[in-house]
C-alpha cells in the first residue's frame, strides 16, 4: 500500500523537473516568470497537502486496526471471564447438600421451615431444589431467580399444586451454586413428582456492571431443565 503515496510523489517530482529544466532552458519576460513561480508553488502545496493527506488516511486506518484489536481484546476477555449459568432440579434426601460439591442451600424462611420441622432421625424425607450453578470462569453478580413447579403427591389433600420460589445472590462464585427449595415431601411414593414450569434467571457480571450494561435474562422450561435425583429417592423430577 506504500507505493502509492510514493507513485504520486514521484510523478509531482518528475512535474516540478519538467518545469524547472523549461525556464532553465528558456528566456521569460516578468510576467510569465511570476506565473511560472506561483505553478511551483502550487504544485509544492500539491505536494504537501498530497503527503498530509496520505498520512492521515494511514493514521485512520491505524486507528481503526488499534480499535478493533483492543475491541477483540475486550470480547475475549470478557467472555474468558464471563459467568455461565446452568438450571438443575434436584431431588434429595439431605437439606444441608453436604454431599452435593459446593450447592449452598438459599436459606429463606422456607428453608428454615423445612430443617425446623424435620423430626429427628426421619429419613423418608425428600427435597426438591432449584439450583443455579455457576459453571463458568467468572463470578456470576445479581442473580435473580424465580422458578414456577407443577407438584403431585398422593398423600396431600391438594393432590396436585403449584409451588413458586424466589431468590437472589449478589455473588455466585466459579465452581458454585445456589439451592432454592421448592418442595418438601415427607411420604413421597411412586408416581409423586416435581415439574419444572417455567424459571427465569437474570444476572450481571463484573464488567457488564462497570460498563451499566442491563444483566443477562435466561428461561428455562421442562424441555432445557438439567435433572439430578438421588439414587434412594422415590420422588420423579422433570
Amino acid at each position: 500500500m506504500f507505493w502509492r503515496p510514493l507513485l504520486r510523489l514521484l510523478l509531482v517530482l518528475c512535474i516540478l523537473v519538467t518545469i524547472f529544466v523549461y525556464v532553465w532552458g528558456h528566456q521569460a519576460d516578468a510576467t510569465r516568470a511570476t506565473l511560472l513561480v506561483t505553478m511551483v508553488i502550487a504544485a509544492l502545496t500539491a505536494v504537501y497537502a498530497v503527503l498530509t493527506f496520505e498520512i492521515v488516511l494511514q493514521n485512520q486506518k491505524m486507528t481503526e486496526a488499534a480499535s478493533e484489536s483492543a475491541s477483540f481484546m475486550e470480547r475475549s476477555l470478557r467472555f474468558s471471564y464471563a459467568p455461565n449459568l446452568i438450571f438443575v432440579t434436584l431431588v434429595t434426601k439431605d437439606p444441608t447438600l453436604a454431599s452435593e460439591s459446593n450447592f449452598t442451600p438459599y436459606k429463606n424462611e422456607d428453608y428454615s421451615r423445612a430443617c425446623k420441622d424435620l423430626p429427628e432421625g426421619e429419613h423418608g424425607t425428600e427435597f426438591v431444589f432449584a439450583v443455579v450453578r455457576n459453571v463458568g470462569k467468572g463470578p456470576a453478580t445479581k442473580v435473580q431467580v424465580k422458578a414456577q413447579y407443577d407438584v403431585k403427591e398422593k398423600t396431600n389433600p391438594n393432590y396436585n399444586f403449584t409451588v413458586t420460589r424466589e431468590a437472589s445472590a449478589a455473588l455466585v462464585e466459579p465452581n458454585s451454586a445456589i439451592a432454592l427449595i421448592i418442595h418438601v415431601a415427607r411420604s413421597p411414593s411412586d408416581g409423586d413428582h416435581a415439574q419444572l414450569i417455567l424459571a427465569n434467571l437474570s444476572c450481571g457480571d463484573y464488567y457488564r456492571d462497570a460498563l451499566g450494561e442491563p444483566p443477562q435474562e435466561h428461561s428455562f422450561t421442562d424441555a432445557n431443565n438439567t435433572v439430578k435425583v438421588n439414587d434412594d429417592c422415590r420422588l420423579k423430577a422433570r
